[in-house]
């Protein structure tokens, strides 16, 4: 199916750039360029999905797995991949197929050996499988299976840690469902989530077919932290061509299957307000020390390109710690849980604590994910 959209997403952007081609036509053909792409992402967010079950809800090693560039197009060679995948199945071997997800960015298949992760390689060509190039691609595989086993190493720019709270999560997901019904039957609903944390959802479909409800589509939220310049804005719509490693996709999300869908196809609007000014005073609350963070240090990186802004995810943040002790930097990415995935700020609070008894020195990156994830999205 995706390759026969990229070659449908190629014949109509030629059909966009070309000068002889009336304007209506160019005009339909972008049209159609823009819903090939969309299909396209909604098919890779499905497979996300399965991606995370396959992983058991594992976010650090998926975290890991997806930091890596991404080609954006299927490549011939998939058909190889697809036949080495049935062989696996046919012995009773769970596949899964990398190259159609977002998330895993390294090898072509990822086996599921009796509970044991493997990825691999599928070789093409007679000779592929001894290249410089194979060798390579083996040589990163062997280095992150080991990180991802040792949950740590040692980089040029510090040390890399593997972090799995024992916190139970607790989330504000049911009450986003909700919203939800709400907003089914009257186009838009709102709620005050916690101390940090608002959210606006619309139904797009319903609210245009009023007058008022075309006009909160168009201009009202209800942001109650509007007065604060400490405020992060996040729409469902972020994602509708984007892909980020911070955020689990929308196809996991623990609502009915009507939901899921009409938030990936954006007949649902999920808009959140996250003020991290009121988060900061919820850990002063517990005798942490915040320094304050730099709001034209975050404005400058929110105006980044999203491939930057995944690269440089650790840079922005909080300094949290005790008193006569060392701070640790919680990152401007771990935002993302409280924004998109509506992790409760007291729960977030306590899996910080959690990294303070740990003690990680300064400098040191972390990366984090909960040791029961699956009790969220399961």
């Amino acid at each position: 199916m995706l390759l026969q959209q990229q070659a449908s997403q190629r014949w109509l952007e030629a059909q966009a750039a070309d000068t002889g081609t009336n304007d209506d036509a160019r005009a339909e053909a972008r049209v159609g360029v823009a819903a090939t792409r969309r299909l396209a992402h909604l098919v890779r967010q499905i497979a996300d999905g399965i991606a995370w079950r396959f992983f058991e809800y594992d976010r650090v090693r998926l975290y890991q797995l997806a930091l890596k560039p991404q080609t954006g197009h299927l490549e011939p060679a998939i058909e190889t991949e697809i036949h080495a995948a049935r062989k696996h199945v046919a012995r009773g071997v769970p596949v899964l197929l990398n190259d159609l997800t977002n998330f895993v960015k390294y090898g072509d298949l990822t086996l599921n050996l009796d509970g044991a992760i493997k990825i691999v390689e599928v070789k093409s060509g007679r000779g592929s499988g001894k290249s410089g190039h194979a060798t390579r691609q083996w040589q990163r595989l062997t280095e992150l299976a080991e990180f991802l086993n040792s949950e740590s190493r040692q980089t040029g720019n510090g040390n890399h840690h593997l972090v799995r709270f024992k916190t139970e999560p607790r989330t504000h997901l049911s009450a986003v469902q909700n919203l939800i019904r709400e907003a089914r039957r009257q186009g838009n609903a709102h709620a005050r989530l916690s101390s940090s944390v608002a959210v606006d959802v619309f139904h797009v479909e319903a609210a245009a077919t009023t007058s008022v409800g075309r006009r909160l589509l168009l201009n009202v939220r209800h942001n109650p932290f509007s007065q604060s310049k400490n405020v992060m804005t996040g729409h469902s719509l972020d994602l509708f061509y984007h892909f980020s490693p911070n955020r689990v996709p929308y196809a996991l999300f623990p609502w009915p299957d009507d939901d899921c869908g009409d938030v990936l196809t954006g007949n649902i609007w999920i808009v959140s307000y996250f003020n991290w000014e009121r988060l900061a005073r919820t850990l002063k609350k517990r005798g942490l020390i915040v320094q304050e963070l730099e709001a034209e240090r975050l404005r400058r990186f929110t105006g980044l390109p999203i491939g930057d802004q995944r690269l440089r995810g650790f840079e922005v943040g909080l300094a949290v710690g005790r008193p006569n002790s060392r701070p640790c930097i919680i990152s401007f990415a771990e935002f993302a849980r409280l924004a998109y995935e509506f992790l409760d700020e007291e729960c977030f609070a306590d899996t910080i604590e959690e990294v303070l008894d740990i003690g990680i020195p300064p400098g040191d990156l972390y990366f984090t994910g909960f040791s029961n994830e699956a009790v969220i999205w399961n």
